[in-house]
């Protein structure tokens, strides 16, 4: 079983450690973010990170801090649990590449590259979560299908890391209806 380990996190947040890596990120830096939320648990996003209208940095649509602010240093939004800067090399093992609409269950862990600009080229690896609010499958709030049951454009490959009950980790409940804006809190 691969990567499920790449999402082993601690129960405390090291708030100085991603304060500290905060302010090394440089828009255009490659960044791996590790998440946790109520919704879609814990994943993590691999890319390159742009900086916002705001001056806050994303990785792969999901925002790292609540930007800058004179005199004061970034501040990691609340689900932001872990960031490492620079490419990470991944154990690829043991994946095979599937279809998103035969293959992928509620709870499987996945490893999802998606296309997006102005994000580029970026990896989600979590949970798939089945979310019968929109008829679709979503890991890190990126739609693996669309409504009509067909693979979602901006995918471009996805691999099954381990099936549901084959990993260790937290599986979210199925989504009856869409997270709001107001959750990507800061801390």
């Amino acid at each position: 079983m691969a990567n499920w380990r790449d999402l082993d996190i601690s129960r405390r947040r090291d708030i100085q450690g991603l304060v500290a890596a905060l302010e090394d990120l440089k828009s255009g830096m490659h960044a791996s973010a590790t998440f946790k939320s109520d919704e879609y648990g814990i994943f993590l996003i691999e890319g390159t990170a742009v900086s916002s209208v705001t001056g806050s940095y994303l990785v792969g649509g999901q925002p790292l801090d609540s930007g800058t602010r004179p005199g004061a240093p970034r501040k990691p939004v609340g689900a932001l649990r872990a960031l490492t800067l620079g490419i990470t090399a991944r154990d690829t093992d043991n994946t095979a590449v599937v279809d998103a609409n035969d293959v992928v269950a509620h709870g499987d862990l996945i490893r999802a590259t998606f296309e997006q600009s102005p994000y580029g080229i970026f990896d989600v690896t979590g949970i798939a979560v089945w979310a019968p609010a929109g008829n679709v499958f979503v890991v890190g709030g990126w739609f693996l299908t669309s409504e009509p049951g067909e693979q979602a454009l901006r995918l471009k490959a996805l691999a099954v890391l381990a099936r549901q009950g084959s990993h260790g980790l937290h599986v979210p409940s199925r989504l009856v209806a869409w997270p709001s804006s107001d959750d990507t809190e800061t801390s």
